[in-house]
């Protein structure tokens, strides 16, 4: 979308700016930090911002988050914030003839006060913002949206102006002895790099824009998610498989009624920002009713503390990790949005359905539960049924898929009398589908079948304990 490269591209010129400016502060270096704060008054909290919050921050209210989405507010609180930094510090230049190296080193504080803020802002809405905007607003809206922000950059900036600024930030050489700078710092924390090229004005053009789809369609919304089960206001999802680089690959589940919501084992903090991009394109922050954990796994929900704090849901997980969970590093504030789970269940109402939050414990995990949805008749069974090394999505061959499952199912689940507890609860269940956290489902009854009969049979976990209780060599 090129409304959003183009906010990325600013983003980039931004941080070149940003490694001048901690560099200057480290010198104190009174021109170039006289500089800087012309440079982010009028570029920064002049132009950028004002494309953010008279173009991009409404398009996402229109298509995606509606007007309480918290994260915008906190965004707009943080130019406002930006700016009063910036008039202290413009003050202090105003006020002093900066001689004096306390004077100097008055200002450089600020200044590095607000870059420090400017530079988390960034990455906040690299990680996140930019990518829910890309998945949510639809492709049709991009030659609007990027007429908008050329006119309200031509507003406060004339196009050589513009030029000039963006000229300056890319073209300055940075000094050969320049410390390791909070940009660099940041590197390798998943922001993206904005298209290459250079960058004026009349990048805000849209001739040249590819389209990845046809019509109306969002831009990824080929990954918007597949659908298990549909009937008129009840859907199970299936999101997309954001997994990459040594993370073990997860399944991600949204059931939605009545517009409302539940999200299941969410992930962590690599796949936050896409998991939310895309849940976002079915339910609004304030319609998602629940975040369910099926244990305590770091690849369960080591995002909770994002979800709470971007949503209006509350999270259930077994009464057993409760206090476990603020380990992930959970505000305070949240901390009362976590619901326990008693050992024998429970029932969730969400929309005109029910969920039944089934117990499975040592299944792999001492407190473990499932999520059982009579609607659609769909298991969600977390570890168990789980399977790696596969380029499947449905199981069609049960016998071939076995291998895919013994070793894990050996290692991970308690014990053949975990399983044959669960294989009794399963059985008094209706289901059409398993559907687990790693791997392929197992969809129609003789598959489940198949599988409740092949789980409960098999020795795992205390049944082999002679197998791995054994000391090394020494």
């Amino acid at each position: 979308m090129q409304a959003i490269e183009h906010l990325i591209r600013e983003h980039r010129v931004i941080e070149r700016f940003l490694e001048r400016t901690e560099i200057a502060c480290r010198d104190l270096d009174v021109p170039t930090l006289e500089r800087s704060v012309e440079f982010f008054l009028l570029f920064v909290e002049g132009v950028h911002h004002e494309k953010e919050e008279q173009v991009l921050f409404p398009a996402l209210r229109e298509w995606a988050l509606g007007p309480s989405y918290r994260p915008l507010h906190v965004l707009m609180e943080d130019h406002r914030e930006g700016r009063k930094q910036l008039e202290h510090a413009r003050s202090l230049i105003g006020g002093h003839e900066l001689g004096g190296e306390e004077a100097v080193a008055r200002l450089a504080a600020r200044i590095r006060t607000y870059a420090d803020r400017l530079l988390s802002h960034i990455h906040r809405e690299d990680a996140t913002l930019f990518r829910l905007a890309e998945q949510a607003i639809p492709s049709h809206a991009d030659e609007r949206l990027v007429g908008q922000m050329l006119a309200a950059q031509r507003q406060l900036m004339q196009d050589i102006e513009y030029e000039r600024w963006v000229n300056e930030a890319e073209l300055a050489p940075l000094k050969q002895d320049k410390v390791e700078t909070m940009v660099v710092r940041m590197k390798g924390t998943n922001q993206p790099k904005g298209p290459s090229g250079p960058m004026d004005a009349r990048s805000l053009s849209s001739e040249g824009a590819t389209e990845e789809t046809d019509g109306d369609e969002t831009r990824l919304s080929s990954k918007s998610g597949l659908v298990l089960f549909e009937e008129g206001r009840h859907k199970n999802l299936l999101l997309h498989d954001f997994s990459r680089g040594l993370s073990v690959q997860a399944n991600q589940f949204l059931i939605i009624d009545d517009g409302m919501g539940m999200i299941l084992d969410p992930g962590g903090p690599k796949v936050y920002p896409d998991v939310l991009a895309q849940t976002m394109l079915h339910v609004k922050p304030e319609t998602l009713r629940y975040i369910f954990l099926s244990h305590q796994d770091p690849d369960i929900g080591t995002s909770i503390n994002a979800w709470l704090m971007d949503t209006e849901a509350d999270a259930y997980i077994s009464r057993l990790w409760v206090r476990f969970l603020p380990h992930f590093g959970i505000d305070k504030l949240m901390e009362e949005r976590l619901r326990p789970i008693p050992d024998n269940g429970l029932v969730l109402e969400l929309g005109d359905s029910k969920l039944v939050l089934v117990p499975a414990h040592f299944l792999h995990s001492p407190g473990n539960f499932q999520v059982y949805d009579p609607t659609s008749k769909v298991l969600f069974s977390g570890d168990l049924g789980a399977s790696a090394g596969i380029d499947y999505t449905v199981v069609t061959d049960f016998d071939a898929h076995t291998r895919h499952m013994e070793g894990f199912h050996q290692r991970y689940m308690g014990s053949k009398a975990a399983t044959q507890a669960w294989a009794r609860t399963a059985r008094k269940l209706d289901i059409e589908c398993i559907a687990p956290q790693h791997g392929a489902l197992l969809k129609g009854r003789p598959m489940v079948e198949r599988f409740i009969d092949w789980v409960s049979e098999l020795p795992c976990g205390a049944d082999l304990l002679g197998q791995s209780y054994t000391l090394p060599k020494w």
